[in-house]
């Protein structure tokens, strides 16, 4: 056992690499050649090593890559409730650090983003916190949200005292408003049942002013008209390719925390060739489903 568990950790990361490689290929204009993915890894692999992961990727997934993700949930969620950037950079922080924990795999992508969205709504006391266009959109009431949100309202207090700060780094730049910083301030002011307005005080970088929503129905590429099709169909395909919750039972080698570690390396690797949103998340989707089909 001890002589096998450096391998499966040596072998985890490649499978990072080769799932965010295939991610980029699907997702970017202009993903990343091979010997930068390689190099990425000091050394450890070589680009042959990449692409018989790739390889082995796919054919294990048998070439079934796309799959809707909660980002591609969440985007549209911002979009029809009118969020500002800063509000935008909230939710996005939120849910960068559901990626990290396991526990959350078990969540429908549509289901994780609507309670992003009122997570992030509750944060900056947002009133009403889950409107009737939201629910009417999403199809969730706020009580049918509350365990998910929770969930993730806890991942921020559970940020503050953990190891793994690639998330909470990112959004701590002024980049991203520095969302990480107040997001703490605020989920204590709301545990406590305070009525001081962390996000909202003067001078905090999350304020009032710069809460005016970001207009996209100018947007070609956003095609406005067509938002609602495109949102049933990714509810309706959002099951196809979900891996299990409990799928980690059956890894001998892997465990909860090293999937955690290699997601949260995968954040500083997409932060540095600053792709898509979508890229990182589609890469997690591949890694879980892949994990879930070979166990190491």
């Amino acid at each position: 056992f001890l002589e096998k568990r450096p391998t499966s950790r040596r072998f985890l990361q490649l499978v990072g690499v080769g799932a965010y490689f295939i991610a980029a290929k699907f997702e970017e204009v202009s993903p990343p050649r091979v010997h930068r993915m390689a190099y990425i890894t000091d050394g450890t692999y070589t680009k042959e090593d990449v692409m018989q992961m790739e390889i082995s990727i796919m054919t294990t997934l048998d070439f079934k890559i796309c799959s809707p993700t909660a980002v591609a949930f969440m985007e549209r969620l911002l979009r029809i409730g009118g969020c500002s950037e800063a509000h935008a950079d909230l939710a996005r922080y939120l849910l960068e650090l559901t990626a990290i924990d396991y526990k959350m795999v078990k969540y429908l992508p549509s289901h994780l983003a609507a309670a992003v969205i009122l997570s992030s709504n509750k944060l900056l006391r947002h009133k009403p916190s889950w409107s009737s266009d939201m629910a009417a959109v999403t199809g969730l009431t706020q009580a049918a949200l509350r365990e998910c949100m929770m969930d993730v309202l806890g991942l921020i207090e559970k940020s503050e005292s953990s190891s793994l700060q690639a998330v909470r780094s990112k959004y701590s730049q002024p980049l991203c408003n520095e969302v990480a910083k107040e997001a703490f301030r605020a989920y204590t002011a709301l545990m406590e049942r305070q009525t001081g307005h962390a996000l909202l005080s003067p001078g905090s970088v999350i304020s009032e002013g710069s809460t005016v929503p970001v207009d996209h129905t100018d947007c070609a590429q956003q095609v406005a008209e067509y938002e609602p099709d495109i949102f049933n169909v990714l509810c309706r395909d959002q099951r196809k390719h979900m891996a299990q919750a409990d799928y980690m039972k059956n890894q001998p080698y892997v465990n909860e925390k090293m999937r955690s570690i290699l997601v949260d390396w995968l954040v500083d690797v997409h932060r540095g060739f600053e792709h898509k949103p979508e890229t990182f998340f589609l890469a997690v989707s591949l890694i879980d489903r892949f994990l879930e089909k070979r166990p190491t």
